[in-house]
């Protein structure tokens, strides 16, 4: 539900801008709004690459103050409750934390991409530098992936993160790829937690 609402953050500011979601598809490492074009002005971009990290941040605070308003002496079905909200407010607030890195495709390579498409006036020079962040990103995930996995005993939390990693840099590769061969954000687009 976190993540779906995420996504519908992305799909609304996107409709603000006359722009269509043709789909959301929830995945195992998280989810794609997916338009039906990307942005046409980096503003745009900006805004609907912000959504989704403000609505799991929002929600963060949230659940948060709910967990907050909860006396610590109180019966079971208050303690599930408050339990539940703080579970809920950290997952929340590490998937709203973990897209605004600054790596293509998640939402704060998307940012990058539209802040420096502004200043740069080029979406072709914004698209790269953020698709290489993006593959730096992968390549750091990927590498502490297989740290965890070899170093702890949580092998499978390490495989997942190399799993991510490894799906951020494909995705940043191909970008960078579309970059060079297209003009600008006339295709389809997709936005959303993880690897959109």
């Amino acid at each position: 539900a976190s993540i779906l609402a995420h996504e519908f953050g992305h799909a609304l500011v996107a409709r603000r801008y006359g722009i269509r979601t043709e789909s959301i598809a929830l995945h195992v490492f998280g989810g794609v709004a997916r338009l039906t074009s990307e942005p046409r002005r980096p503003a745009h971009e900006f805004w609907v690459a912000a959504a989704g990290p403000a609505v799991s941040l929002a929600l963060a605070l949230a659940f948060f103050l709910i967990s907050a308003t909860i006396p610590v002496k109180t019966t079971l079905p208050f303690m599930v409750i408050y339990l539940a909200a703080w579970q809920l407010a950290w997952a929340n607030l590490i998937l709203g934390v973990f897209n605004l890195i600054p790596g293509f495709p998640l939402d704060g390579g998307r940012i990058l991409r539209a802040i420096l498409w502004h200043r740069r006036r080029s979406w072709r020079e914004g698209t790269r530098v953020a698709a290489r962040a993006g593959a730096i990103v992968g390549a750091i995930m990927i590498g502490l992936g297989l740290a965890i996995g070899v170093l702890t005993d949580d092998a499978f939390r390490g495989i997942m993160l190399a799993g991510v990693g490894l799906m951020v840099r494909q995705a940043a590769r191909a970008e960078e790829l579309r970059a060079r061969l297209t003009s600008g954000p006339f295709g389809p687009g997709g936005f959303g937690p993880g690897p959109a």
